[in-house]
């Protein structure tokens, strides 16, 4: 007996997982997907596992038997209806995959003119609270934009000084996605954090901002440092002080190598708060390492190193796309843009008609972000992929940005045939190369928030799906603390 109901159960394992293909197949959410696929491989493992013991000729044990079939029905959405349950000894044939084997088995004939698909639909219907924890993944706030933006205005304003001779500033904000778990509804606000770097005269100084986003209708976006100051109060002469020469409050930390500055944007005004210690994991004394020159070793970041660079990439360009941080300069070295006068396809001073000039694409940190994607998943430099398909590659911004963007296209579709599976991380470069997807019907740029909205569905989310599908133990609210353990350095 017990032989039998592995025997069946094999069998309705081998239907599941139909199903789960059909369906994984048909779905048009990113979080089902995961699910279907996810169903899928776990039946692949039982029903190898199970074999095992069918071809033995062992007698099965009963509450294993029991257990596995009680998890695959937790799966069935579809209440009992037309079968009902035997005895208490719970034999496989009474139970309701049993019905779902044998409704599956009869489809598409005149008793049963439903497709596979509508029964796998009708068995196997999710809503988003069925899905696993991992797989539920929300839209990153809208406001971390907004608050980028507030800084930078605030630090261009301060950046003005008496000195003898002009200083050269530059900002890093640390990579992050700057999730927040889910909100009380209640709250008036929440704290954006962002760990920065500050550079002046070559040198760099870690500084620290944490920024409140209102989730209630208020006047402005508002900062704050100290969490027992109210949000909106009135800065005070003892425990904060207006920045008004960002030289002198970054000179006056040198003396004090393991504090952090501690900076506060309100109503537009930089405010420096009281010192705090260092938190961060950089050490200062070894030379800093780029993406590029860490590209140049082989086998240099981990698989897992790659999904989370990915996702932590995507969503800078999601943050920062169109903001002071990220202007599409021509001579920035990124490929692509509609704004490049050199690649207008007439000129004043010739008679030449560019062709190409109808191939840009809207934006070329998008199409600069095609590219890390393709170097990080390749393990190689962009430029040696070129040489390897004998595409021209310059490094530079010489050639026309619409044949670069073409460049870039003809390199990723030549190295994707040799990629072995087709994985949401090849959708996503597609999309970022999908010129048409990023303007309107007019041809010209889509709005920001519009952009944003689509470029989070089309790219951002579908590299954290393949990152939570490939390592569930890292969800995507907790990545910013998983990405400050890794060393890319070494």
């Amino acid at each position: 007996m017990y032989l039998d109901d592995a025997s069946h159960l094999l069998a309705t394992l081998e239907t599941l997982q139909e199903a789960a293909d059909i369906l994984k197949t048909h779905e048009r959410s990113i979080p089902s997907k995961i699910f279907f696929g996810d169903l899928k491989a776990r039946c692949l493992i039982l029903h190898e596992d199970l074999s095992l013991v069918e071809k033995s000729r062992f007698e099965a044990d009963i509450d294993l038997i029991a257990q596995m079939s009680n998890h695959l029905e937790s799966v069935l959405t579809r209440e009992e209806s037309s079968w009902r349950r035997g005895s208490s000894s719970g034999g496989f044939q009474e139970s309701r995959l049993h019905a779902f084997k044998e409704e599956w088995e009869t489809s598409g004939n005149q008793e049963n003119p439903l497709s596979k698909l509508e029964i796998a639909r009708s068995w196997l219907d999710l809503t988003q609270d069925d899905l696993p924890a991992h797989v539920r993944i929300r839209r990153p706030p809208h406001s971390v934009c907004t608050a980028v933006q507030s800084i930078f205005k605030a630090l261009v304003a301060c950046k003005t000084c008496k000195c003898k001779r002009p200083h050269e500033f530059d900002a890093r904000f640390r990579l992050g996605t700057y999730r927040k778990p889910e909100l009380d509804p209640n709250l008036i606000d929440f704290e954006l954090n962002f760990d920065t770097f500050l550079m002046w005269e070559r040198d760099w100084q870690e500084a620290h901002i944490k920024a409140t986003e209102e989730t209630k209708h208020k006047s402005a976006v508002q900062f704050v440092i100290n969490d027992g100051l109210p949000t909106g109060a009135a800065p005070t002469k003892r425990n904060e002080t207006m920045v008004r020469r960002l030289c002198k409050h970054i000179k006056g930390m040198r003396d004090i190598a393991t504090y952090r500055l501690e900076l506060k944007v309100a109503k537009g005004k930089l405010f420096q708060l009281e010192p705090t210690r260092s938190t961060s994991r950089v050490d200062k004394t070894k030379e800093a390492v780029s993406l590029a020159q860490v590209l140049e070793r082989p086998d240099a970041v981990s698989t897992r190193a790659n999904h989370i660079l990915s996702v932590l990439l995507s969503s800078a360009v999601l943050h920062l796309h169109s903001t002071p941080n990220c202007i599409e300069d021509p001579g920035n070295g990124d490929v692509g843009s509609e704004d490049d006068d050199s690649d207008s396809g007439f000129s004043d001073n010739s008679d030449d008609f560019d062709l190409t000039s109808f191939m840009c694409h809207q934006s070329r940190t998008i199409v600069s972000l095609a590219v890390v994607l393709t170097e990080l998943y390749s393990g190689k430099p962009f430029r040696c992929l070129a040489e390897e398909y004998a595409v021209s590659w310059d490094e530079t911004t010489s050639s026309p940005t619409g044949v670069r963007y073409l460049n870039v296209c003809e390199v990723f579709a030549k190295w994707k045939e040799e990629v072995p599976e087709n994985t949401q991380f090849l959708t996503a470069v597609d999309k970022c190369l999908d010129r048409r997807l990023w303007e309107k019907e007019n041809g010209q740029p889509l709005e920001s928030d519009e952009l944003r909205t689509k470029f989070y569905d089309e790219v951002v989310k579908r590299l954290e799906v393949e990152l939570s599908q490939a390592f569930s133990k890292t969800p995507i609210d907790e990545l910013d603390e998983k990405a400050a353990e890794l060393d890319f350095g070494n």
